[in-house]
């Protein structure tokens, strides 16, 4: 990917509320992951909701997901 392919994207993105509410929001994850070590899902999940990101039929299945890869990683 070329420079100028990577601006255009940074463009497109800071252009577009919802994907800057999602970057903030992943941003937070990301220094939960550094910090504690693992990240909060399911204060992704939550805030994902709240933000209208997703709708609660998506946050019930990332709850699952999130459930069954905390199992399996066992």
């Amino acid at each position: 990917m070329s420079r100028e392919q990577l601006d255009v994207i940074i463009r497109n993105f800071q252009k577009d509320p919802r994907r800057m509410q999602l970057l903030e929001i992943l941003g937070r994850q990301l220094e939960d992951l550094i910090a504690e070590n693992s990240p909060d899902l399911h204060g992704l999940c939550d805030t994902l909701k709240e933000k209208k990101l997703i709708s609660d039929e998506e946050c019930r299945e990332l709850h699952a997901i999130f459930a069954v890869g905390a199992v399996s990683t066992f």
